[in-house]
């Protein structure tokens, strides 16, 4: 084995901000300090023709201007985390290094949404089986790809994971005011008008705040219906990561109802963090509070059973204590971002067992 660093070129998005640009920042920075030889290629520094939060539509040039920085850098891996572009289906023609793809586009259970995620997973298996390796975060996304025809020896399950260290529970949390939390995407997906319009049922800015930390093309319209008469606080996107962690610290419990998810760096970052954790049945978010370990949601009954749990979590201040223990446990057991580093390490050397 060679003393000389590994360099690994990754390709992955920087903008906008959003749970996976932020898993590839800190999973790259704990590369870094362990050695690695980090190069990361923005697709959004690529010639294009047309971009948005979940398609990228590169122009001829982006191609060629790719093969020229991995001339320039000489990776002994590329890692690219596949972001619903034609560019991702060509890397293969475009160099002969092993290729290690993170394959996590969001999911859901229902029947009527879940035909277009599928059709996401449908066009891209016959790529993948062409890659060294794909990674996805859950064992129900592994047997998807199994069914749709990808080498079992080509997947690798490593679910997402946070820094438990800089995320972990704070004990100093005033109790007098119970705080409910919600951070992500202001957009459809998100279902956010089944948590607000069951906050606004339950009258339950007399005994609780409910903080919204995000933006996106929902926000003008909901924020006018659900005020700070309602006890909610519009607080936007949070780019630095201190500020983010002291708001999460001040919380209670994260809700996330979503229709579609993949798996959440939001409601990891507040697991680790000792927050109940009630998210729906969408991606692997429900792996996470399996068994017994935050609230499940129906995505097509959330407005109800939240109706329901929202006033039952502000009473139960010894339930929310024991859910807490518990989460954090199991964070420190399965969703440590160290952990994922080994894996990652171990992958990439397996991919150039000569370095």
């Amino acid at each position: 084995m060679s003393n000389h660093p590994i360099r690994v070129m990754w390709l992955g998005k920087q903008v906008p901000f959003c749970g996976n640009v932020t898993y590839a920042k800190q999973i790259t920075q704990m590369l870094e300090a362990r050695g690695y030889q980090i190069h990361f290629v923005a697709q959004e520094e690529l010639p294009c023709h047309y971009q948005s939060q979940v398609y990228t539509w590169p122009s001829l040039a982006a191609a060629k201007h790719f093969q020229q920085q991995i001339e320039e850098f000489k990776p002994h891996v590329l890692h690219v985390s596949l972001t619903l572009s034609p560019l991702d289906l060509l890397l293969p023609e475009i160099t002969c290094l092993p290729i290690v793809a993170t394959f996590h586009p969001p999911f859901t259970w229902l029947p009527n949404l879940m035909q277009q995620q599928l059709a996401t997973y449908a066009m891209y298996a016959p790529f993948l089986s062409r890659y060294h390796v794909i990674i996805v975060f859950s064992t129900n996304h592994k047997q998807l790809l199994l069914q749709l025809g990808v080498p079992e020896k080509k997947i690798l399950c490593i679910p997402n994971g946070v820094d438990h260290i800089k995320y972990k529970p704070s004990y100093g949390k005033n109790d007098a005011l119970c705080v409910f939390i919600y951070q992500g995407r202001i957009s459809v997906e998100k279902n956010l008008p089944a948590l607000l319009k069951a906050w606004k049922k339950q009258h339950m800015g007399w005994k609780a705040q409910l903080w919204l930390i995000g933006y996106g093309a929902q926000i003008r319209g909901l924020m006018h219906h659900y005020t700070a008469a309602d006890g909610i606080r519009w607080l936007g996107v949070v780019k630095q990561e201190q500020k983010r962690i002291r708001m999460i610290h001040h919380g209670d419990v994260l809700i996330l109802p979503s229709w579609v998810e993949g798996l959440s760096l939001a409601l990891l970052e507040a697991f680790s963090c000792g927050l109940v954790c009630v998210a729906t049945d969408a991606g692997a978010d429900a792996e996470v509070l399996e068994p017994n370990l935050g609230v499940v949601l129906n995505p097509k009954q959330a407005h109800l059973q939240l109706e329901a749990i929202l006033p039952l979590l502000v009473e139960q201040a010894e339930l929310r204590q024991l859910l807490s223990y518990k989460s954090r446990e199991k964070l420190l057991r399965k969703y440590a971002l160290v952990t994922n580093v080994l894996y990652l390490d171990f992958v990439y050397r397996s991919a150039r067992p000569n370095i």
